[in-house]
């Protein structure tokens, strides 16, 4: 999965996950992962097209195991301490 960067004002930008991922035509296609909180412009499951500079993250499983998702790493901190826990033990070690 790729973490893509999509703008919703000419200040602010929303992170959302994208899977499926293909490079055709010198273009990243990929299918919208998650449900956008504050785009309007794409719905989970739609295929979008992206830059590579869109890119803010990626991750995929090995051995039933996250491997990247390095955005939500920091997040662990602040969240309460079971839910901590429950992410922990998806990630695998960096």
């Amino acid at each position: 999965m790729l973490k893509v960067m999509m703008p919703y004002s000419d200040k602010d930008v929303e992170h959302i996950w994208a899977g499926n991922i293909e490079l055709k035509d010198d273009k990243i296609h990929a299918t919208v992962g998650n449900v956008p909180k504050n785009v309007t412009y794409v719905k989970f499951g739609q295929r979008i097209e992206f830059e590579q500079d869109q890119i803010s993250d990626w991750m995929y499983y090995r051995d039933g195991k996250i491997v990247g998702n390095f955005t939500m790493r920091p997040l662990l901190a602040r969240m309460p301490p079971d839910e901590a826990t429950h992410y922990r033990a998806m990630l695998a070690e960096p």
